[in-house]
């Protein structure tokens, strides 16, 4: 599970992109999942964007800790990770 908060100051600057693009990629290639979800507050238009952005796509609306969101999906096969720097520090 990750979740982030960033000050209003760092919004708009991709730091939400490349963290999830590098949780994506950390899940399909050094987990193995076949599958990642994420979820947002439905209102979150900046959260849908990115994980859009990625190439998730919606599955449904949903109850996450008894707080409405929609959750979108991708799988292993539908992940492009060309674009994400992160880099695995064990």
């Amino acid at each position: 599970e990750v979740v982030y908060h960033f000050a209003t100051a760092q919004w708009g600057k991709g730091l939400a992109t490349e963290l999830a693009r590098a949780s994506l990629r950390f899940g399909f290639e050094e987990r193995s999942f076949d599958r990642i979800v994420a979820v947002a507050k439905p209102k979150n238009a900046a959260s849908i964007h990115v994980m859009e952005k990625l190439g998730m796509h919606y599955e449904m609306h949903t109850s996450y800790y008894s707080i409405e969101v929609i959750q979108y999906e991708i799988r292993r096969e539908e992940f492009k990770p060309e674009n994400s720097t992160y880099r695995l520090k064990i």
